[in-house]
This record gives structure tokens, sequence and C-alpha cells, in this order.
């Protein structure tokens, strides 16, 4: 969106192979160097832990490193939990404002194997995650990370549930919101209702309104899934070269926003259309390949 922020959304479903139990929905809005980062209907059924990572950090000389949380400059090694609300700010100078839940920091020399030769390696690393404990159901998080700075601008969070994540940034006047469902929108939007599960960010600023959309879901194909179950009725593990669907082109979709208000497009566009009922402004837009469509409107 105007070429500084940017949204991405995801319904995570862990493959049955690994952990079929485990389930959410995330999203990431970027306002410039703002990041918002939220989660909900997040479930797991396995004992062992469940965890938001927030980074990980490799500190070649932790003596010189400076890592805080609240304020406090913390000592090597060193692994601690905190409760929220808490602000961090890694080696690299991000902050990170978590505003509830554990949070859980392990500042110490990490071992591992290497990835090519299984030799033993080791390396000083500040690593932090929320943690979500074992069995989880309904668990959600939202943090916020500045990126090379303090965090001098908060954004709000507008919905956090099943159907929508959205926020409002107020240093940009920008609203955006990741539409999980087609339906009605949250508060908060001049956007009403969508027909299809889409990504949007919108602003506006007095009798001018400038949305972007996408609909994320390249349509390489229609209907049930193809995935394959065994006895159990558990997902086979398949790779994405042996499906029928991987070279077929993307196929055009339209989606459409009502909007509040009466508004014109301030320039002809070939893959916009839109009509008036009553107070209301609905925009048909035909979106392919995911990629973002911009539209500028003003009021009529």
């Amino acid at each position: 969106h105007c070429g500084m922020n940017g949204l991405y959304a995801m319904k995570l479903h862990e493959h049955d192979k690994y952990n079929g139990s485990l389930r959410a929905r995330k999203s990431v809005f970027a306002f410039e160097n703002r990041i918002l980062c939220l989660g909900s209907e997040i479930e797991n059924e396995k004992e062992g832990g469940l965890h938001t990572t927030l980074f990980q950090c490799y500190v070649e000389q932790p003596a010189e490193a400076q890592i805080l949380v609240n304020g406090e400059a913390i000592p090597f090694p060193h692994e601690a939990d905190y409760e929220g609300p808490v602000h961090l700010v890694d080696p690299n100078g991000n902050s990170y404002f978590v505003p509830e839940g554990r949070v859980h920091l392990r500042y110490a020399r990490q071992h591992s194997l290497h990835e090519e030769s299984d030799l033993p390696t080791e390396g000083d690393f500040c690593t932090v995650w929320i943690d979500h404990g074992g069995v989880v159901k309904e668990g959600r998080y939202a943090y916020q990370l500045t990126v090379g700075e303090g965090i001098k601008h908060r954004v709000r969070v507008l919905a956090q549930e099943r159907q929508h994540h959205a926020a409002y940034d107020p240093k940009s006047g920008i609203t955006a919101v990741a539409a999980f469902e087609a339906g009605l929108c949250p508060e908060g939007t001049p956007v009403r209702e969508v027909s299809l599960p889409c990504l949007y960010m919108v602003e506006q600023e007095g009798k001018r309104m400038t949305l972007s959309v996408a609909d994320p879901d390249l349509h390489l194909y229609e209907g049930e899934s193809d995935e394959w179950f065994d006895s159990e009725g558990k997902r086979i593990e398949r790779s994405v070269y042996s499906r029928e669907w991987l070279n077929n082109p993307s196929a055009e979709s339209v989606v459409e926003l009502r909007l509040e208000g009466r508004w014109l497009l301030e320039e002809p566009s070939e893959w916009v259309e839109l009509r008036h009922e009553k107070r209301e402004t609905t925009l048909r837009v035909r979106c392919h390949e995911a990629a973002t469509r911009t539209i500028n409107l003003k009021r009529k």
C-alpha cells in the first residue's frame, strides 16, 4: 500500500505427519517501520509446549551487546520468564512490546549440529518467545515490533478474532484488515462488507480515499481439497510437485467491497467497477495472481 505499508495473513494448519492438531490464524501488519503481529484461534492438543518466537539473535560479543527488558540491561548468561506487559530491545536495536502473556528470554551459549556435516557447533544467542503452554484452546497473542528504534507510536488492534484481524496506525492514518472469511467487516473501517476472503488497507483524508485490496488465493483450482488420507483419516504427506494443478494458470476472481458513503473513481480503471445504492458504494474489483489493486476514490 503506497509503497511503504503491507499486510500478510494465513490460516495455519500443520500437517498430520508432524502435529495435525496445531491450528492458528496469523497476521502481520506493516506500517513503515512499525510491525504488528497478531494470532488467534490457536489450538494445540499435544504436550511439549507451544511458542511464538519474537526473535533469535546471534551475539558475537555478549560483553558489548545491549539487551533490555523493561528498561533494564540483561546480563550474560540469563534465563527468565516475564509477564506482560513487557518491553524488550534486541541486540540490533529493534524494540518489541508484548501487552499480555508469558514471555520467556534465554540469553546463553547454544549448542547444535551443523546442517550439512552434523558436526557440533555452538554460539551465543538471545532468544525470546511467547509461551502459550502445552495443550492450547482458543489461544492468542499480540506484539508490536518497531525496527531500528524505540516504540514511539503504538498501532491499535481493532479486531482479533476468527473472521478478522484488523489494525489502525494513528501515525499514518491507515486502517488494515485481514478478512479470513467473507461477510461484515469490523467497525472502524469505511468498508462494511466483503464478498470473499481478502486483504485490504485504506486511508481516508477529507473527501479522498486510497484503498488497496488483494485476493491472496491464486485460484489454481476450484472445488474440494485434493489431499489424500490414510485409513485413520490423517493427511498423507505429498510433494507440491505431485499436484495436478501445479502448472495451472492463476484464475481471475472478483472481490466486492461495500463502502459507507457514495464514492467515485478518481480515474477510470480497467479492473474496477462501482455502483451506488442509497448511501453506499459497492466496488467490484477484478483480482489476479494475488496482485494488489490500488484504487483512488473521491466523494460524490
